[in-house]
């Protein structure tokens, strides 16, 4: 009887595990740039957006480089501020989001562009300003990554690659 029970509980062992986990879902690019906000309303004083190698491992390898070589540039000895010297999530110095909202402006099989709309919180000079943020997605061996963000700041087009890009021609 002991060992028949044994048994039972030898076998249910190795069935758990033998099955194989389910595979993990790629996160879909609203997803992502859910995070991106949840973050930032949750933490205000957090570090911003590309900071971490976490972060980075969101972009996409071209990108990821881009930004690696500008970084490398504008802060060789780490101490300096980065080439990107400001939260591009929340387009400030000090994040302040009241509220935001998603949408996918466009999507395919490699390509999506979700759009944030956001509203500035209080205690800021711009509180009720709504800002604007593109994201590009590219699908990049079988994951989505950030390919590129677009904005503007005073009212003047910008974008993360070719503020990137002017960082190391400048310098």
């Amino acid at each position: 009887m002991i060992h028949a029970s044994l048994l039972s509980i030898l076998v249910f062992t190795l069935m758990t595990f033998a099955t194989p986990a389910p595979a993990q879902a790629p996160r879909e690019p609203e997803a992502i740039v859910k995070s991106l906000y949840e973050a930032v309303m949750k933490d205000t004083m957090g570090p911003a957006f590309g900071v971490t190698a976490k972060d980075r491992r969101m972009l996409t390898k071209s990108l990821r480089t881009l930004w690696n070589t500008a970084e490398k540039k504008a802060n060789p000895t780490g101490k300096e501020l980065g080439a990107i010297d400001f939260d591009f999530v929340s387009m400030s110095q000090d994040p302040n989001i009241a509220s935001y909202t998603l949408k996918t402006e466009k999507r395919d099989d490699q390509h999506a562009t979700i759009v944030a709309t956001f509203v500035i919180g209080p205690n800021h000079t711009h509180t009720g300003q709504k800002v604007v943020v593109n994201y590009d997605f590219l699908r990049e061996d079988g994951a989505w990554k950030i390919d590129n963000v677009r904005s503007s700041i005073d009212k003047k087009p910008w974008t993360l690659r070719d503020n990137l890009a002017l960082h190391l021609k400048s310098r």
